[in-house]
């Protein structure tokens, strides 16, 4: 099908577009939230990308046109910090660009949990209250 006869055969509906449109932009998130799983629990496997025929994990994540090993952990970083949900509604760029600005502005710990509403010492993922 061409693009064009693909795109003329989208609702015309303006909200259901819109529905369409962020509903993708949730099915990324939450597909990258599974990737950071997965990719955290290949790195228990001494061998994992060996066993796939690559020398190194960036060879690997490259070779797959994955996210590089920094940005994973980075990435985790978010996905520990926060729950599933509030990650897969506002994604991991709005997440860590407030989470920088917490830090930058705030640069006693205790208060940056606080700031970003961490039920301090209860385990607990951050919620944004909205």
């Amino acid at each position: 099908m061409s693009f064009d006869r693909e795109v003329s055969s989208l609702p015309s509906d303006i909200l259901k577009l819109h529905k369409m449109l962020t509903q993708s932009r949730g099915d990324q998130n939450e597909n990258l939230y599974r990737m950071v799983f997965a990719y955290n629990k290949s790195r228990i496997y001494e061998n994992f990308q060996q066993s796939l025929g690559f020398r190194t994990l960036e060879e690997y994540l490259d070779h797959y046109d994955l996210p590089e090993g920094r940005t994973l952990d980075d990435i985790t970083i978010v996905v520990n910090f926060f729950d599933k949900a509030t990650f897969i509604l506002l994604g991991y760029k709005v997440l860590r660009r407030m989470m920088r600005f917490v830090e930058e502005y705030q640069k006693n710990v205790d208060l940056q949990k606080r700031d970003l509403y961490l039920p301090p010492e209860t385990g607990q993922h951050a919620k944004i209250l909205l």
